[in-house]
């Protein structure tokens, strides 16, 4: 079911701060997560690397948000604590799938399930934050604020936009079905990168 983006109408801000970033960043995703199914279900060999680059794609999200999102929607949100504390736990969930990937056999059909898993919780997570966190933040923030914000997130999401990253350790190849250990390979070094911006 395709993700209705309410509070932005109907497009993403020109002026593109923090929340417009990752209300598309959110959008790719969840695109990237059915098409990603979708090949696999019909048995495609490049459904391998579309599911690594998902994995990629999911890490990255979970990170970002908790070094730059999360914190924001804490200290500026009424009940910014608690909505931060339950979307820490939509990010657990969403590593915790996609790391279930890792070491499958993706020509099996054991590897469907798990994908699917991945793509519902990403579905969930995009369709939470863009319907409610996001707009809620985009409201409360002054303008100038998000502007910062989201050119401390740019320079980061374009530095491992391909299907690779440059500083993945341990041999982990992420244009085939991700390998053991590639989920927290990626989120160490993504976690890195989060925390010079």
């Amino acid at each position: 079911m395709p993700l209705i983006i309410r509070g932005y109408g109907g497009g993403m801000s020109s002026r593109v701060p923090l929340d417009a970033l990752f209300a598309a960043y959110l959008h790719d995703l969840a695109e990237l997560a059915r098409l990603a199914r979708k090949e696999q279900e019909e048995g495609l060999r490049s459904a391998q690397s579309l599911v690594g680059k998902l994995v990629l794609e999911s890490v990255r999200v979970s990170v970002y948000e908790r070094v730059f999102l999360l914190p924001v929607v804490a200290d500026v949100l009424p009940d910014g604590s608690a909505r931060a504390q339950s979307a820490v736990g939509a990010l657990d969930s969403l590593e915790t799938r996609a790391a279930a990937l890792e070491g499958l056999d993706h020509s099996s059909a054991d590897a469907l399930a798990p994908l699917t898993a991945l793509v519902d919780v990403v579905e969930d997570l995009a369709r939470d934050q863009l319907t409610t966190l996001l707009p809620a933040v985009a409201e409360a923030l002054p303008e100038r604020d998000l502007m910062a914000l989201g050119e401390r997130v740019t320079p980061t999401m374009e530095s491992g936009a391909t299907h690779s990253h440059p500083k993945v350790t341990g041999g982990h190849d992420l244009t085939l079905w991700p390998q053991r250990g590639v989920t927290k390979a990626l989120r160490d070094v993504l976690s890195a990168e989060a925390a010079t911006r």
